[in-house]
Order: structure tokens, then sequence, then C-alpha cells
């Protein structure tokens, strides 16, 4: 992978997408508030498909958007219904992966997060949460190779640990860890070796930590904006 030429590029790597622009993308509303998008494919799919398989959902064509029918009216059902249709469309192999999670229904923020550190880094939940500093969230579209696109939200945490604290991989998704200087952090960032949205992350730790500043990133008031972008959608 070639070396980016700069932070603004890196983060673009991430926030890739603005589906407020696409006109081809379809609105998809509950109880009169848009919700998401629709793209094309699935649109045709949901047209010819829709009837026979009896999906709760109705085509408006003019309005350019698609909407529940009365009958679908509680989360329960909605959530179900999704469901449903996710699984078809990915029985009937029409698109890779519609499936996708995030933070566990029911949980909050702090509580994935304690839970992930114990999991992937073996350290205790009274360690983490004696030490654990809320940070802020992050809000970006990134549109996926496959077309996807994806409102996503990340919340940070900073977590400042005793030096005699070690980090050992515990469930196996972690390898393992290394303590990485400022200068080296950054060079890894441009050669695009950090996950994309683990690269947004540490932009806003050096921002929020006066390492990255306007006197020393030409980029500077984009990237700040760009970690914060809005999603004009309802979020949690």
């Amino acid at each position: 992978m070639p070396r980016h030429r700069g932070l603004l590029e890196v983060a673009h790597t991430c926030q890739n997408d603005d589906p407020w622009d696409d006109s081809s993308l379809y609105s998809f509303c509950c109880d009169g508030v848009q919700i998401g998008f629709v793209t094309p494919a699935v649109w045709e799919v949901l047209r010819e498909q829709g009837p026979a398989q009896n999906w709760p959902l109705v085509l408006h064509t003019a309005q350019h958007a698609v909407t529940f029918t009365d009958a679908c009216c509680s989360v329960e059902q909605r959530t179900h219904a999704m469901n449903a249709i996710a699984e078809w469309m990915r029985d009937q192999r029409l698109f890779p992966d519609p499936l996708d999670g995030g933070i566990t229904a029911g949980e909050g923020p702090l509580v994935t997060v304690v839970r992930e550190c114990e999991e992937e880094a073996g350290l205790s939940p009274s360690l983490v949460r004696s030490h654990i500093q809320a940070a802020g969230v992050l809000t970006y579209f990134y549109k996926t190779e496959s077309g996807w696109r994806q409102p996503e939200m990340q919340y940070v945490y900073d977590l400042p640990l005793p030096a005699d604290v070690t980090l050992a991989p515990s469930d196996g998704e972690a390898e393992s860890f290394e303590l990485l200087d400022r200068a080296t952090i950054m060079e890894r960032m441009l050669q695009g070796t950090f996950k994309p949205n683990c690269t947004l992350v540490l932009m806003d730790f050096f921002i929020r930590h006066g390492w990255l500043t306007a006197d020393n990133e030409s980029d500077y008031t984009a990237l700040a904006s760009l970690l914060h972008t809005p999603l004009r959608i309802p979020v949690p």
C-alpha cells in the first residue's frame, strides 16, 4: 500500500461517503422520520420480491422512499422484519454480508468496553472501571467495497494504566500488544497500517491531547470536523 500524502487522506479511507449527496438512493422512513437509505439494487429486489414474500414494506415511487406497513408498528415487529429480509437476501446470495453488529442490545458503551477489555486484553473489570475515562463520540459515514452505506458511531474512552500492568491476549481476537511512541504511530497512520476506523480514534486522541494542532497540521480544521460528521438520522 502506498504511503498516504497526509492525515486527511488517511481519514477519508474511513469517512468516505455522504449518502445525502447521492440522489440515486431511496429514503428509508419510519413514522415520518428518515432512518436510513436504500440502494437502487435493493429497491429493485423489494419491488420484485416484496409482494411474493409478504414483506411488511411499502415502496413509494413518487416520494423515492420506503416505509413499513401500518401493520408493522412495534420495534420488535420491525426488527424481526428487517432481519428476515436480510437473511432471505443472504440465502439468495443477492448481497454479500447484509448483517452486521455493534453494541449488544440493552447494553451501554461502558459495559461493552469493560467486557471487551477483559476478553481481548486480560484486564479485570475492576481495574478498567477504576481507570477508564469517557472521552466523547466520533460519527462518520463509511461506504463498503460492496456498496453498503454505514452511518457509524464510535464511543471513545481513554484508559491510562499503571506501569506494572501487562496486556495479554485472552480470547484469540488480538494477536499481541505493542507500546509505540507518538512518532511511530503517526508514521504508521500514514502508511495505512491501522484499520481505518481505529485511525480516526487515534487522530481524535492526538487532537484532544494537543499533539495535533492548527500549528503543525494544515488540515487540522477539516480533520476536527470530519471526526464529528453530522449523520442527520436518529442515533442512540
